[in-house]
């Protein structure tokens, strides 16, 4: 077992709670609190702003969106690192900081705008 690994896993739910879950492997010591302080509402990332595979289906209906949930990092006993911790740290704390829609907002129109909004108050509420 390698000590420096560790898997992160996290989950895209939809607007009607069908989740998808994925993982990835890290290589380096990372917590969950600590990518936690840097999330949209304590909860919330955008897989794409912080060079995580989208677990978001390619085919989107009303329910879907980009907003993904980390769920726990355990030890690894193999993988190939995808990314390392203090990389993937600095990318949240820079989303973060940018502002987590930052990419996308600027070319959605206000309707799609206004359903986001919309998902993101009943997510919270899941």
């Amino acid at each position: 077992m390698n000590a420096d690994l560790f898997e992160l896993r996290y989950m895209y739910r939809d607007g009607a709670n069908y989740k998808f879950r994925g993982r990835v492997i890290i290589s380096g010591t990372l917590s969950l609190e600590e990518l936690n302080e840097h999330l949209l509402f304590g909860e919330y990332f955008i897989p794409e702003d912080v060079g995580l595979p989208d677990l978001s289906p390619s085919v989107r209906g009303d329910d879907d969106h980009d907003l993904h949930e980390f769920e726990e990092i355990v030890r690894a006993e193999e993988g190939n690192p995808l990314i390392s911790a203090d990389v993937l740290l600095a990318r949240m704390k820079a989303a973060n900081r940018a502002g987590w829609f930052r990419k996308k907002t600027n070319r959605w129109p206000k309707e799609e705008r206004n359903r986001l909004a919309l998902i993101l108050r009943g997510l919270h509420h899941l």
